[in-house]
């Protein structure tokens, strides 16, 4: 997460415990990360439940093509200007 982002994590109320797992490879590079916990998800309106984050990384330094999903399949972290009204 960057810029601004960081915040709006938080905003997410985790609960205690937060729990954080790392992965290191026999090359010293992270290889994978996971996040649980607990959370009330007043931003998004789905209410509590948990929050279980991993993130795997493969094929390091080697490029990639990422396309955007459709508007329709995203929400967004923080309201909009237009949701705001």
């Amino acid at each position: 997460m960057t810029g601004g982002r960081l915040d709006q994590f938080f905003q997410l109320e985790v609960s205690d415990p937060l729990t954080m797992d790392l992965w290191i490879g026999g090359d010293h590079r992270t290889k994978q990360f996971r996040l649980r916990a607990e959370h009330n998800d007043d931003m998004v309106g789905t209410g509590d439940g948990p929050l279980d984050l991993t993130v795997t990384f493969l094929d390091i330094n080697q490029p990639v093509t990422i396309e955007s999903p459709p508007a329709k399949d995203t929400t967004p972290l923080a309201p909009t200007d237009a949701q705001e009204g």
